[in-house]
């Protein structure tokens, strides 16, 4: 596996997966690096719209103070090049466009990612994601955003 002395990575998000979610379970907004390097001593930045989400700076994570107690970063995955956005507890105001920045000395990659409802005529395939919170259950479309 490269090494982040290797600085030549971009971000790349998944194909556009549908899941469903209950409002007060969990979901992962979805951004890897690629290629494959570690994350592990660079900097990541989720924001939405301008309010930073979650900030991971030598080696911690700070969440934004509206995302308290309920955002992450899969810690254990970082050296596998995975920096996606861990929102526990979701609720609607989650929805929306989120960007992701990843630096590396003078390096900076972004990629917007966008959590919006899904429309009815979808073809992707659900992936119901279970939670022992009760609420409302929301269809949810997670994609790249080109905007």
């Amino acid at each position: 596996m490269a090494t982040t002395s290797n600085k030549e990575f971009h971000l790349a998000v998944p194909e556009a997966q549908s899941i469903e979610v209950k409002l007060g379970s969990s979901v992962s907004v979805r951004c890897l690096l690629s290629p494959e390097i570690s994350a592990v001593d660079l900097e990541i930045r989720w924001f939405k719209e301008t309010e930073c989400v979650c900030l991971y700076k030598n080696r911690e994570v700070t969440e934004g103070r509206s995302y308290e107690g309920r955002t992450g970063l899969p810690t254990d995955e970082l050296k596998r090049g995975n920096v996606s956005l861990n929102l526990r507890d979701f609720r609607e105001s989650d929805m929306g466009v989120y960007l992701c920045q990843v630096i590396s000395e003078d390096r900076t990659e972004e990629k917007t990612v966008e959590v919006e409802r899904a429309k009815k005529d979808s073809d992707a395939q659900p992936v119901n994601q279970t939670s022992k919170i009760q609420g409302t259950q929301v269809h949810l479309t997670l994609q790249e955003n080109f905007k």
